[in-house]
């Protein structure tokens, strides 16, 4: 599967749980809006993501993740 389909397989799944067109969560993604992407979540959900993102040593353990950094490396390189 190339990254292309990859990211779109992403995109989709992300439309289905946030109820979001795969177009409006490319461009919150694109401009760092993570507010848009996560509203139609439930607060519980909105908390624990803004607090892991608030975290600096939370995300070093996701930015340390090999899956996460597979999916990074893959996303550089994607055409």
């Amino acid at each position: 599967m190339s990254n292309t389909d990859n990211s779109s397989q992403i995109l989709r799944m992300l439309s289905e749980r946030l109820g979001k067109s795969p177009d409006s969560i490319r461009s919150s993604a694109q401009k760092g809006n993570i507010s848009d992407l996560i509203s139609s979540l439930d607060k519980k959900q909105r908390d624990k993501i803004s607090s892991i993102l608030s975290n600096p040593e939370a995300m070093k353990k996701i930015m340390e993740n090999p899956t996460v950094r597979s999916m990074i490396e893959k996303n550089n390189t994607d055409g």
